[in-house]
């Protein structure tokens, strides 16, 4: 595959023969880490080092299965996401404030020019 971003599909099914598919078959990973620590700089550049191709670079399973990954215990995992959750709820009211204040501003805008 040529790789890019995680996904975390919470459905079976079939994929495009250009993915992977990572199973927690002995269930040392929570889902929002695992995808955090695929999605981070640092698995992007030791998957960069083991790419392969031409125009595109890519990945297989057996290229992917040479990367170490470090493995931290599930409850400091659990803290992990709940900490991710935290922010993402906080990043999610402060972009409803912005738009709440770019629609104030819009109808001012809007009263003050007309």
């Amino acid at each position: 595959m040529s790789f890019g971003r995680p996904y975390i599909l919470k459905i079976d099914g079939c994929i495009h023969d250009g993915w992977l598919v990572i199973h927690d078959n002995n269930n040392v990973f929570i889902k929002i880490y695992l995808y955090y620590l695929l999605a981070s700089s640092i698995m992007y550049a030791k998957f960069s080092k083991l790419a392969v191709g031409g125009v595109v670079n890519n990945l297989n399973s057996s290229l992917v299965r040479k990367v170490d990954v470090s493995i931290p215990p599930l409850p400091l995992q659990h803290l992990f996401a709940q900490r991710i959750e935290q922010i993402e709820h906080q990043k999610s009211e402060v972009t409803k404030a912005i738009t709440d204040l770019e629609t104030l501003l819009a109808s001012r805008m809007q009263h003050w020019f007309e």
